[in-house]
């Protein structure tokens, strides 16, 4: 960018710092809109990255649990879910159901 700036401008410092100040400018403001769009485009992931693999009737099987293990390894039927959770209806006597996270 500064060797363009220097062929148009030659080497007038002033007229060189100018035209590269309003070139970091725009970088900036380039670099500004793409982790918007970034920003954005991962909240709806997470948002939805559920729904991508689990919906209501799915069965599913329960790992990972660190506070209450002795569900683990339980099958179980997605019954509900909101935008980082889902209800499931444990294969049990007493039809437990658990609030999880879409990696347990």
């Amino acid at each position: 960018a500064l060797d363009l700036t220097r062929r148009c401008h030659g080497e007038e410092s002033a007229a060189v710092a100018s035209c590269h100040q309003k070139m970091v400018c725009i970088c900036q403001q380039q670099v500004q809109a793409i982790t918007k769009q970034l920003s954005m485009h991962m909240e709806y992931m997470l948002t939805n990255s559920i729904r991508l693999y689990h919906s209501p009737g799915s069965r599913v099987l329960v790992e990972g649990l660190q506070i209450q293990q002795q569900f683990n390894g339980i099958e179980g039927i997605v019954v509900e879910m909101d935008a980082l959770r889902m209800r499931v209806r444990l294969d049990t006597l007493d039809n437990k159901k658990l609030m999880l996270k879409p990696e347990n």
